[in-house]
């Protein structure tokens, strides 16, 4: 395989020794072909390189679109997690602060119920021990 590869590269380099020196007949004309087809080959191999590497770019361009989405997305899901937790606790705390102050306001009410009727049992006592 290799020494057929020397052999084109032999029989490449001949063609232009060929057309240097103006030697018209069928080699001539296999030579122009033969490098014809070299150009396009070259041609085609850089246009297919540049395909292949544009490609490379789209899709890594497009890979750290989704990463940079997914990362954005999972910081949207925390912050909205922190918001409820924080709510929650809020209303938790909220709760626990009206119930503290329903009871201590009830049994403050009871007290000053309390009193006032010790105090209304005394004054009654008081007004009939001064009658």
């Amino acid at each position: 395989m290799v020494f057929n590869y020397f052999i084109g590269l032999v029989e490449f380099s001949q063609c232009f020794i060929y057309l240097n020196e103006y030697y018209f007949n069928s080699l001539e004309h296999y030579c122009i072909i033969v490098i014809v087809i070299v150009i396009v080959i070259v041609i085609v191999i850089v246009i297919v390189i540049v395909i292949v590497i544009v490609i490379v770019i789209v899709i890594v361009i497009v890979i750290v679109i989704v990463i940079v989405i997914v990362i954005v997305i999972v910081i949207v899901i925390v912050i909205v997690i922190v918001i409820v937790i924080v709510i929650v606790i809020v209303i938790v705390i909220v709760i626990v602060i009206v119930i503290v102050i329903v009871i201590v306001g009830m049994d403050s009410n009871f007290n000053i119920v309390e009193d006032i009727v010790i105090k209304m049992d005394l004054d009654i006592k008081l007004t009939q021990v001064l009658n």
